[in-house]
C-alpha cells in the first residue's frame, strides 16, 4: 500500500512538473483592444486611450500604415508633431512577451483597437515641405530624392513654385524632372515665383534630382529649396512660402573590396536533400492536375509567380534531363486547359502588367534556346509597358524612390537588361535606375544619413527585396558596366542583415534571434527557426561576395542559411517553390563552379512537334494592307494546332514593329 501510495505521489509530482513546463512553454493569448478612443484634439496632436486588455505586457501603436510607432505599457498615448487639418487611423495591438526554454514567443491580439481622427484645422493657409529619400551620392552621379508638400488648409492652392535659392558647391545642378515647367504658365516670368510648378492634392509628392560631377567637392553641402504657393480663392489670395533644407554627402568613388586568398572550402550541406526537393516538388508542381497552379495573372501563389519558367529551365540545365521542358512551355500554354499562362497574359495586356509581375529572364532563355519569337516579343513588351519600365519618361520617378519599391526598380533594371540581350538597343534610362536601387540601399543601410537610425533605419526592411535588388545590381555589375559602388552596397547590406535580422521570423532569415528595435521586447540573442521559406533567394549575393573577397564568413553565413532552407522551406506551394529554385543555382555558381549548361534537344524546334509537348503554329495577317519594314501595325495571332489546325485560342493583338524589322 505504501508502494502504491509512493507511486500516487510520484505520479502528482511529475504531473504538477509537466503541467508547469508545458505553462512556461505556451504563452497566453493577449487579449483583443477594445474602446479606442482619441480625444484632445489640436493641430498637431491627438490623445489616445483604450480598455485594458488581459494577458498583455505592452501595447503597440500603428499610425496609418506605420507600424509600431510607439509603444506603451499604459492604457494611453498622445501622439504629437502631426499635421493640421490631416485624418490619421490608429490600430492599437496588445502584444504578450513570455521567455521559457530559450525560446521567446509573441502573441499577437487581433486587431480591433483601431479608430482615426481628424486634427484641427488652420483658419488661414499654410503647407508644410519636406523630404525623403538617400542623402549620400558618390561623385560624378546622379541622386534622386522626393520633396514632400503637405497642404494643412481645407482647400489646395492653384499653383506651388519651387527654386533652390542657394548657391551650389561647383558642378553640382538641380532638377524638378516630375513637374512642369515653361512659358505656359501665366506666373512663368514673374521673378518672385519662378518657373517650376505644379498643382498638388492633399498630401502629395515630386522628384528632385541632384547631379553631380568627378570634381565636386566631397563632404557635406546643402541644397534649400524653396516652396511657394498662390490660394486665388481666398479673399485676398493667400501666399505662403516654406523651405527646406537638404543636407546631401559627396562621397568619392570606392576603393575595390579586398581580397584573400581562396581556400578550399566544405562540401556544400544538404546538396543531395536540395536536388531530391528540386526533382520531387518540380514534379509535383508540373503534373496535369495541378496546372492550375500555373494560372496567371490573379493568384500569385502559383508556380509561375518569380519566374516559375527560368527555374524549369534551371532544372533542365541542372539536370540535363529534357523532360522538364515540358514544364518550362506551360508558361507559354497549356494544351487542352482553360487556365491563361504567363505569356499568353503578356501578349494580350501588350505588357502593360504590374510592376511584381515582371519576369523576363525565363522568356529570353526561351527565346534562345528555341528561337521561339513570341517569347522575344513578351519581353520586348515588358521592357516597355510594364508598371514601372519607363517611369522616367511619364513624370513618376517620385513612386519609385521609396525602398518599398525595390522589387519594382530591379524586375525593371532586368527587364531592360533582358530586352538588350535580345536585339534591343540599351534603355536610355538603365542607368538612372541603377542609381535609384542604390540610393533605396543607402536608406536601409546608410547609417551615416540622417534621419535614419543604426539599429532601424527604415520603418521596415524586408531582406527578399534586398536579395531582388542585389539580383539586379550583380547582373548589371557582370553584363554592363563594373560600378564600384555595387559591391560597396551589396557588402554593407548583407552584414548589416547578418547581424541584426537573422532569425527574425517576418524576414526569413533564420539562424538566430536578434531583436531590439522594441524595448518592450528585450534583448537577445535567442534561437528560433522561424520562417525558412525565403533562405535560398536571399543568399545568393553572399556567395557573389564571396567570389569578389575570397572571405569565407560568407560561405560559413551562406551554409547556414542554406541548411535551414534545404531542410525547413515550405515548397509545396508553387511561389515557394519558384523562390527557392530562382536563382539558388548561382550560388552552386559562385561558391563551387557549378555552372549551368543550357541544355537544348537535338531535335528542338519551335514550329514542329516535339516528344514532349505539341507546339502550336502561329499565323499573322493584318486587313488589306502589306506591311512594310518599319511599319507600326497592330497584327492579331491565331494559335492553331499543326496537326488539327483547329482554333485552340482565342485571338489578341500586340504591335508587332520588332518582328517585321528582324524580318
Amino acid at each position: 500500500m505504501t508502494f502504491n501510495k509512493n507511486i500516487f505521489v510520484f505520479l502528482i509530482i511529475l504531473c504538477a512538473f509537466f503541467n508547469f513546463s508545458y505553462a512556461q512553454t505556451t504563452p497566453p493569448s493577449p487579449g483583443q483592444v477594445s474602446n479606442l478612443v482619441i480625444s484632445d484634439i489640436t493641430t498637431s496632436s491627438l490623445k489616445l486611450s483604450w480598455h485594458p486588455s488581459t494577458n498583455t505586457d505592452y501595447y503597440k501603436i500603428q499610425r496609418d500604415y506605420t507600424p509600431n510607432i510607439a509603444s506603451t505599457t499604459e492604457t494611453s498615448f498622445i501622439d504629437t508633431g502631426l499635421f493640421p487639418c490631416t485624418k490619421y487611423m490608429y490600430v492599437i495591438e496588445s502584444v504578450n512577451r513570455y521567455y521559457g526554454n530559450e525560446n521567446r514567443y509573441v502573441s499577437r491580439g487581433t486587431y480591433s483597437g483601431t479608430a482615426s481622427a481628424t486634427t484641427q484645422c488652420l483658419d488661414y493657409y499654410d503647407f508644410h515641405l519636406g523630404f525623403d529619400g538617400p542623402q549620400t551620392v558618390v561623385q560624378g552621379n546622379n541622386l534622386y530624392l522626393r520633396v514632400v508638400v503637405h497642404i494643412f488648409y481645407p482647400s489646395n492652392p492653384n499653383n506651388i513654385y519651387f527654386r533652390v535659392v542657394n548657391q551650389l558647391p561647383s558642378g553640382v545642378s538641380v532638377s524638378f524632372p516630375d513637374i512642369s515647367s515653361g512659358p505656359n504658365d501665366r506666373f512663368c516670368n514673374n521673378p518672385d515665383l519662378g518657373c517650376q510648378w505644379w498643382r498638388p492634392s492633399g498630401k502629395a509628392v515630386t522628384t528632385i534630382k541632384i547631379t553631380t560631377s568627378s570634381s565636386t567637392p566631397l563632404g557635406i553641402f546643402t541644397v534649400r529649396v524653396q516652396a511657394k504657393a498662390r490660394h486665388f480663392t481666398a479673399v485676398p489670395p493667400d501666399i505662403a512660402v516654406r523651405y527646406v533644407d537638404i543636407p546631401i554627402n559627396v562621397l568619392p568613388q570606392p576603393q575595390p573590396l579586398p581580397k584573400k586568398e581562396f581556400k578550399q572550402l566544405p562540401p556544400l550541406p544538404e546538396k543531395s536533400r536540395w536536388e531530391s526537393n528540386m526533382v520531387n516538388f518540380g514534379s509535383l508542381h508540373c503534373e496535369d492536375k495541378n496546372l492550375y497552379r500555373w494560372h496567371c495573372c490573379g493568384w500569385e501563389g502559383g508556380v509561375w509567380y518569380y519566374d516559375g519558367m527560368r527555374v524549369y529551365y534551371n532544372i533542365t540545365d541542372y539536370t540535363q534531363d529534357p523532360k522538364w521542358i515540358t514544364c518550362a512551355s506551360y508558361f507559354k500554354y497549356i494544351p487542352n486547359a482553360s487556365y491563361t499562362p504567363y505569356r499568353q497574359v503578356v501578349l494580350e495586356k501588350n505588357g502593360r502588367i504590374h510592376g511584381w509581375r515582371v519576369f523576363t529572364e525565363g522568356l529570353t532563355r526561351d527565346y534562345f534556346r528555341f528561337g521561339d519569337i513570341l517569347s522575344r516579343q513578351a519581353v520586348i513588351l515588358l521592357s516597355q509597358n510594364s508598371g514601372y519600365a519607363n517611369v522616367f519618361r511619364g513624370q513618376r520617378i517620385w513612386d519609385i524612390i521609396s525602398p518599398l519599391r525595390q522589387r519594382e526598380v530591379a524586375y525593371a533594371i532586368m527587364a531592360h537588361l533582358d530586352a538588350e540581350k535580345l536585339g534591343m538597343p540599351e534603355h536610355p534610362e538603365l542607368r538612372e535606375y541603377v542609381n535609384v536601387a542604390l540610393g533605396h540601399l543607402d536608406q536601409l543601410f546608410n547609417f551615416t544619413s540622417p534621419p535614419y537610425n543604426y539599429q532601424y533605419p527604415y520603418p521596415y526592411t524586408q531582406p527578399f527585396y534586398v536579395a531582388l535588388a542585389s539580383e539586379a545590381l550583380i547582373r548589371y555589375y557582370e553584363e554592363k558596366e563594373q560600378d564600384p559602388r555595387i559591391p560597396v552596397a551589396i557588402k554593407q547590406a548583407y552584414e548589416w542583415i547578418w547581424e541584426y535580422m537573422r532569425g527574425n521570423v517576418r524576414t526569413g532569415m533564420t539562424i538566430s534571434y536578434s531583436d531590439k528595435k522594441d524595448p518592450h521586447e528585450g534583448g537577445g540573442p535567442n534561437l528560433s527557426d522561424g520562417l525558412v521559406d525565403l533562405n535560398l533567394l536571399n543568399l545568393p549575393p553572399l556567395g557573389w561576395l564571396y567570389t569578389l573577397t575570397g572571405d569565407e564568413k560568407y560561405i560559413e553565413w551562406s551554409d547556414l542559411l542554406w541548411s535551414a532552407g534545404v531542410k525547413g522551406a515550405w515548397l509545396s506551394n508553387g511561389k515557394q517553390f519558384s523562390q527557392n529554385y530562382r536563382w539558388s543555382f548561382k550560388y552552386l555558381e559562385w561558391r563551387d563552379g557549378i555552372k549551368l549548361n543550357p541544355y537544348v534537344p537535338p531535335s528542338a524546334n519551335f514550329l514542329n512537334p516535339t516528344n514532349y509537348h505539341q507546339y502550336l503554329k502561329i499565323s499573322l495577317f493584318s486587313d488589306n494592307y502589306s506591311p512594310q519594314p518599319g511599319d507600326i501595325i497592330t497584327y492579331r495571332a491565331v494559335l492553331r494546332n499543326i496537326s488539327t489546325t483547329t482554333l485552340v485560342r482565342t485571338r489578341f493583338s500586340f504591335p508587332l514593329t520588332t518582328l517585321i524589322n528582324q524580318n
